[in-house]
């Protein structure tokens, strides 16, 4: 695929995603309003629209000359609520004995293409701690979580994945290449765990580790994050190895409570 291509691909598959999560929020919308909000031409709305409706990520209304979500963005999006509460519900405990174990707060993240999403956080008792990032949306590449999800994934996948993406720079320390994220997923790789060094927030150090799911790979992580002043080399290493018997034990009380997607590995 020549490299216009690849861009114009990529742009493509952007707005599409973009017209999905429009269609979501507004319930229906008119080819002329997807146009206008895109930037597009009324035909290259058109088609964007069409092509979703052949997925079954958009659909006809039946009510004038609208489109609304298609039977298929419903059921992915069931079935993704219902994951996530399961998911959920296998992680509490433990990562609440995590906190409390460490004195440093604990999330559970997934990964959704160049997203992390926080979906569960377990507090500490300490006055200085960082809060619950619960319900917040971060880059993955600048989270531990992200990374430690991306590095699963294998270059040729992490290539493709990147093609064309504008880099936003949060701190100093934020990713900016997909060279020099490569280079930190192979590290991350090699080790098992990947650590977030101030590069969503200043001030703030962070350890993820992937939890193993034969079914489904980059399924989600657990992280700890904590006042970057209070931790250094060692006990980043001491977190990693608490990150990694917790992450074990949430993948088998998920499993317990969902064999049956666990016998798909």
């Amino acid at each position: 695929m020549r490299k216009n291509d690849a861009v114009e691909s990529a742009q493509s598959a952007r707005r599409a995603l973009r017209l999905v999560l429009m269609l979501a929020q507004a319930g229906q919308l008119r080819v002329s309003e997807v146009s206008n909000a895109l930037g597009v031409a009324p035909s290259t709305a058109h088609r964007l629209l069409t092509a979703l409706e052949q997925e079954g990520m958009a659909a006809r209304s039946s009510f004038g000359r609208r489109y609304v979500v298609g039977p298929q963005f419903v059921a992915a999006t069931t079935a993704a609520l219902e994951r996530d509460r399961t998911l959920t519900a296998a992680a509490v405990d433990e990562l609440q004995a995590l906190a409390q174990r460490t004195g440093e707060t604990a999330h559970l993240v997934r990964r959704r293409e160049l997203v992390t999403d926080f979906i569960y956080a377990a507090d500490c008792d300490r006055g200085l701690r960082v809060g619950s990032r619960a319900g917040v949306q971060l880059p993955a590449h600048a989270t531990a979580g992200g990374k430690a999800l991306l590095a699963l994934l294998g270059r040729e996948r992490v290539d493709a994945l990147y093609e064309g993406f504008d880099w936003p720079v949060l701190t100093a320390r934020t990713i900016r290449c997909l060279s020099e994220l490569q280079r930190e997923l192979a590290l991350v790789a090699e080790r098992g765990w990947a650590v977030n060094d101030g590069e969503a927030e200043d001030g703030i150090r962070a350890v993820g580790v992937a939890i193993d799911h034969p079914a489904e790979v980059q399924a989600a992580a657990v992280v700890i994050a904590a006042p970057a002043s209070r931790v250094s080399g060692g006990d980043i290493e001491y977190l990693a190895h608490e990150l990694e018997s917790t992450a074990a034990s949430i993948a088998q009380a998920w499993q317990d409570m969902n064999p049956i997607a666990f016998s798909r590995g």
